[in-house]
């Protein structure tokens, strides 16, 4: 007799690229089904990316009887089912955790992504699926920082709303920021009841505060896009989109440890605890009295994410001036060699029960599968067309004259860079070329593209 061994997807892990995925200006978001396949037809991280389970991790898998597949778009762990219920044949207990690392292969990876060109050192990126908010698309990724006018930014900074409903790009170095200095995320086009709509075509429409993306269920839609039954268009999410950004960067310390107080008259306490599912666990404790200097020796503690935290034993717990200082960082106690790209760490549960834990509170499998998305915004840029003989514009192209040198144009806006699709830049009735995202120019004002021509 025949015996039939079943398993289900426990989770996926799923990158996004709008660099690969874009079509020219068009958002990946924004594409019909049928040229969204076209796109993914052609995308494979493994060309820029690699994403692997740490030793640790594959030992998880091995012991929980799951496999783990690499797809063209990250990974997924599967699970062998128990036989008699819904749920997976080795128990999966809530202080189990899947560690992988993102290493880069494309040394031009931030050219093209919409990152940070410099941070300080050890840093990588940190992704995890605790302290989200229940969603039913799973980011990784952590909200970005809140633009606030006056400050200083760098061009192409991702940046939110004070509420976090809008995301921006800032369109160019900044030391006093206004809102002239950023442009919106916007992966459609915005509702117009006079477009001609097809079957298929997808729009952006904002309803109660809330920017929305809708697809057209007919050809020639009657309806206002609304998330009604009967409605001719169907709601696919609410916006924003999230994209890493500088927020989920994280430093990497070494099990040895420097530290020093701001004095050496300072009795302190410092503790070390781990950042679990269901909050922290204390770890360690180390009392640092009469020197203003100490080394904390973490050689014995695994790899992983930890807070740790130093207090003036002389004060109240009240006193605002309690905590001397507190950090969150990810603690390499032998889990790679170099510090890596960045590092995504899968909690099986939560202290909640939401979209973000991998199963339900009784151990059994979700109704729908977790699929957690890591995008990863392309950069835009201004490009700089460079011309052997000198140039003339008017008011209707694309591009003018950059600091009076007439053999140097430059588009009057940031552009997006992408691998696939052509966007317009207009000089008279010539269309000029696309630059690639081979080199970047970081200057005083912005980001350059360049093209010779």
């Amino acid at each position: 007799m025949a015996i039939t061994i079943k398993y289900k997807i426990l989770f996926s892990i799923d990158l996004l690229h709008h660099y690969f995925l874009d079509k020219g200006v068009d958002h990946y978001e924004s594409l019909n089904a049928d040229q969204k396949i076209k796109q993914l037809a052609f995308y494979d991280i493994r060309n820029f990316i690699t994403l692997t389970p740490t030793p640790s991790c594959l030992e998880i898998i091995k012991n929980h009887n799951l496999i783990f597949r690499p797809t063209p778009t990250g990974i997924l762990i599967g699970s062998k089912i128990d036989p008699d219920n819904d749920q997976p044949f080795v128990d999966i207990s809530i202080d189990t955790k899947f560690t992988f690392i993102l290493n880069l292969k494309s040394q031009s990876f931030f050219n093209f992504t919409a990152l940070p060109l410099n941070f300080g050192s050890p840093q990588c990126f940190y992704f995890n699926n605790l302290e989200k908010d229940s969603s039913s698309f799973l980011n990784l990724s952590k909200n970005p920082e809140v633009f606030s006018e006056g400050l200083a930014y760098q061009a192409g900074s991702i940046v939110s709303n004070a509420d976090g409903s809008e995301i921006f790009t800032i369109k160019n170095n900044t030391d006093n920021a206004s809102n002239i200095d950023r442009l919106k995320d916007t992966p459609a086009p915005i509702f117009d009841n006079n477009e001609d709509y097809k079957k298929g075509d997808i729009i952006l429409i904002n309803i109660a505060g809330i920017d929305q993306l809708f697809e057209s269920k007919i050809d020639d839609p009657v309806d206002t896009p609304v998330d009604l039954p009967g409605n001719d268009w169907n709601k696919l999410r609410d916006l924003p989109l999230n994209y890493a950004n500088k927020n989920d960067l994280i430093h990497i310390r070494k099990p040895i440890h420097n530290y020093s107080l701001p004095s050496d008259d300072i009795e302190a306490t410092a503790t070390l605890s781990e950042v679990q599912s269901n909050g922290l666990l204390l770890i360690k404790t180390d009392a640092i009295e009469n020197t203003n200097s100490f080394q904390f020796d973490w050689r014995t503690i695994p790899s992983g994410l930890y807070q740790f935290e130093v207090s003036d034993n002389n004060l109240l717990d009240a006193d605002p001036g309690k905590i001397i200082s507190q950090e969150v960082f990810y603690l390499n106690n032998a889990a790679f060699q170099s510090p890596p790209f960045g590092i995504i760490e899968i909690y099986a549960s939560r202290s909640d029960d939401n979209n973000y834990a991998l199963l339900q509170t009784n151990g059994t499998f979700k109704t729908t599968e977790s699929q957690f998305i890591l995008r990863f915004k392309n950069r835009a840029t201004i490009w700089r067309y460079i011309f052997r003989e000198a140039q003339a514009v008017d008011g209707a192209d694309d591009v003018s004259i950059e600091n009076g040198d007439d053999k140097i144009l430059i588009t009057n806006e940031i552009k997006p860079l992408t691998k696939n699709g052509l966007i317009e830049i207009n000089k008279g009735e010539n269309q000029l070329p696309n630059p690639n995202s081979n080199m970047i120019k970081p200057e005083t004002n912005n980001i350059f593209s360049e093209i010779y021509l």
